[in-house]
């Protein structure tokens, strides 16, 4: 026999690879948490701008005009116009708060959580939609600046909306997945218990051993 090993190796199959990959369930529901933390950040921040900003007004300087429509929104809410805007401010940051706080159930996939934040996202979407459409048809503010609000908020409620739905898709399949890991750990346990209760009737047992005779005694 030669003493060079032989050059053919016999080739190595990874019968892993072939195996299909299991799909990620909670990837929708994470992707639909993050966008709830992200939009519900921003409205956070517009609700406390519009509140911080209550208490700038009365220092503020104002054209005419402007002076007008605060004093017709005085007029028409019977409310001082840093109380009104504060009031605003406030409104604006609860549904943020709102949904912030049912992202992080989202996340974990649950249903319920998914069917309110839908629910959420429909409400301040038409509650956008409603006042930019009051706004212009009132004539009470810049109908571009209006249209370009609502657009932003369309564009950003809509791939929420998206998201929530897909993420409320594959809650049931989440639940399915649960219920057989938990039945599949109570199993594995089971048979870990018997496994122990035999290997422990098997071991032999053995009589006590006798103690070792005294020490002669000494001479």
């Amino acid at each position: 026999m030669s003493q060079y090993p032989s050059p053919y190796q016999p080739p190595t199959f990874d019968y892993r690879s072939y195996m299909p990959a299991a799909p990620d369930l909670l990837a929708p529901a994470r992707r639909a948490g993050t966008m709830m933390f992200v939009i519900g950040g921003l409205i956070l921040l517009l609700g406390g701008c519009i509140a911080a900003m209550s208490r700038a007004l009365p220092g503020l300087p104002m054209q005419a005009e402007q002076e007008q429509v605060m004093t017709n929104l005085e007029q028409t809410t019977h409310l001082a116009r840093e109380t009104f805007f504060a009031i605003v401010g406030i409104a604006i940051m609860v549904p943020g708060a709102l949904m912030i706080f049912l992202g992080f159930f989202v996340r974990r996939g649950g249903l319920w959580s998914s069917v309110l934040s839908i629910i959420l996202t429909v409400l301040l979407l038409l509650w956008f939609v409603l006042n930019v459409v009051g706004g212009i048809a009132t004539g009470s503010g810049n109908p571009a600046g209006m249209m370009c609000f609502g657009l932003i908020a369309v564009a950003a409620l809509g791939p929420l909306l998206a998201a929530q739905f897909a993420a409320a898709r594959a809650a049931p399949k989440i639940t399915v997945a649960s219920q057989q890991y938990a039945m599949q750990y109570y199993q594995y346990m089971q048979n870990m218990q018997a496994y122990q209760a035999a290997q422990t009737q098997q071991q032999p047992t053995y009589p006590p051993m006798d103690p070792p005779p005294p020490p002669p005694p000494a001479q």
